[in-house]
């Protein structure tokens, strides 16, 4: 599928908490998250991820090879691997739910 059609079927709801979320990883309000911002998550969620771990996150996160997520691959990947019952991206965001107190973010798709 095309990811743009992915992301036009996530809700607004679900995309203002999605938002929320990738505030918290970009960190410098860039607008996307590098891979420093993203082993900066990582390591406040204190999870030990190895840096062929990150690297393998950061490519499925960010499809248009740019070494940045934006916030539309952002929302298409979490889509993505949410149907898939979870992955790299959606595990790090339910990791920092529990850390950030949001409720899973398994509950936000399947409507």
């Amino acid at each position: 599928a095309d990811g743009g059609v992915v992301s036009e079927a996530v809700d607004a709801e679900t995309r203002a908490k999605l938002r929320q979320v990738f505030d918290k990883f970009d960190a410098d309000g860039s607008g996307a998250v590098d891979t420093r911002e993203m082993k900066a998550m990582i390591a406040q969620l204190e999870l030990q991820l190895s840096d062929d771990e990150v690297a393998r996150l950061m490519v499925e996160a960010d499809p248009d090879g740019s070494g940045l997520v934006e916030f539309e691959e952002f929302v298409t990947v979490m889509a993505e691997q949410m149907k898939k019952g979870g992955g790299g991206l959606v595990d790090l965001v339910s990791a920092a739910g529990n850390l950030f107190g949001w409720i899973n973010p398994m509950s936000w798709f399947g409507k």
